[in-house]
């Protein structure tokens, strides 16, 4: 898949170049975008790292607003997203739906992955589009392990997204009761509080 793409840009930058137009950044960062977002996508964590150790920026976006490090959240690929984060991946970034790595990691229920993040000094309470932190995504899930994590390191159960909900809301209609009572105590209104 890789090698489809590559005669088309490497086309395009000649025709473009010939009729005199200079980008303001070399030609070379826009396709090696590209290489790093296709190894991302292919989830090549090997590939991935050759590519940064030659130099290639980890906060590239592809599709949908979606970085190298967003991938390789999704794809739960943790040795990824630990080169990417040590190469500068931000864990600031958010796609065109405001969703952070964070937001995805916590609502795939990654647990090792989400405290990377964390570690790396992730977010903890960006709201999305729809206003949802990735404390209320792993309420959604049901991933009571990554709830505790969220909360240890400081996550705000009291947020509520812009239907009013918070994450407790969120997690009386998942499977697991026993995170949606965590995050009744950790809002001061459950037993034990």
């Amino acid at each position: 898949m890789r090698m489809a793409r590559r005669p088309a840009l490497a086309s395009l930058a000649m025709i473009l170049g010939s009729a005199g137009w200079k980008p303001a950044f070399a030609q070379l960062s826009l396709y090696q975008q590209d290489e790093l977002i296709e190894a991302a996508e292919d989830n090549d964590a090997d590939e991935v790292l050759s590519l940064l150790l030659r130099g290639h920026r980890p906060n590239a976006t592809g599709t949908r607003g979606r970085t190298a490090l967003i991938l390789a959240v999704n794809n739960g690929n943790q040795p990824m997203v630990r080169a990417l984060l040590d190469h500068g991946a931000r864990t600031s970034s958010v796609d065109e739906d405001g969703n952070t790595p964070l937001y995805y990691g916590a609502e795939m229920g990654h647990y090792g992955i989400v405290d990377l993040l964390i570690e790396a000094g992730a977010p903890l309470d960006v709201g999305n589009q729809s206003g949802r932190t990735p404390l209320m995504a792993a309420a959604i899930g049901g991933h009571h392990r990554v709830v505790e994590r969220l909360l240890d390191a400081g996550a705000n159960p009291l947020l509520s997204d812009y239907t009013g909900r918070t994450a407790a809301m969120w997690a009386e209609g998942s499977r697991s009761q026993q995170t949606y009572e965590l995050l009744l105590r950790a809002e001061g209104g459950g037993e034990g509080s």
